[in-house]
């Protein structure tokens, strides 16, 4: 039994450290390159702003799926495909010269995040943890400090 909570515990850094990367260094870093893009495609700064804005939604939609998917797939493959799919999304938001093409680039981006980086947590600590309330809270609080700091 000890052993199991040990591991439990590894688990849960493990997802303190991912969700402080995840949100505090990737996902909400991205708000800094808000400016840059809006002067580089002479785009004000609010329509392009609005590109968060539906990744949030996007990607509180597929966070509320996700509960009723995520048990019903091999996780392992289902997370990688959605890291090629985030990856996938921020190149096109990268690369691309319009805002349509900005704002469905976040769409995509905020879909696989609702899988990917929203919910992944909670449903980790509820396998590992029989009480794992006060874990996720922690856990999303760690997340938003990283994102804070940053």
């Amino acid at each position: 039994m000890k052993n199991l909570q040990t591991k439990a515990m590894q688990v849960f850094i493990g997802l303190c450290v991912y969700y402080f990367v995840a949100f505090g260094l990737i996902y909400n870093g991205l708000g800094m390159f808000l400016t840059p893009i809006s002067q580089d495609l002479n785009l004000p700064f609010v329509q392009v702003s609005l590109s968060s804005t539906i990744r949030i939604l996007t990607g509180m939609v597929t966070t509320a799926a996700a509960g009723r998917v995520l048990p019903k797939v091999n996780l392992k493959w289902f997370l990688s495909l959605n890291v090629l799919f985030l990856a996938r999304a921020a190149f096109l938001i990268s690369s691309v010269q319009s805002l349509p093409l900005i704002l469905a680039g976040s769409a995509l981006m905020g879909f696989a995040a609702g899988f990917a980086l929203y919910a992944i947590v909670p449903i980790v600590l509820n396998q590992w943890f029989d009480r794992p309330e006060r874990y996720v809270s922690i856990a999303t609080a760690v997340g938003g400090a990283g994102g804070i700091v940053f």
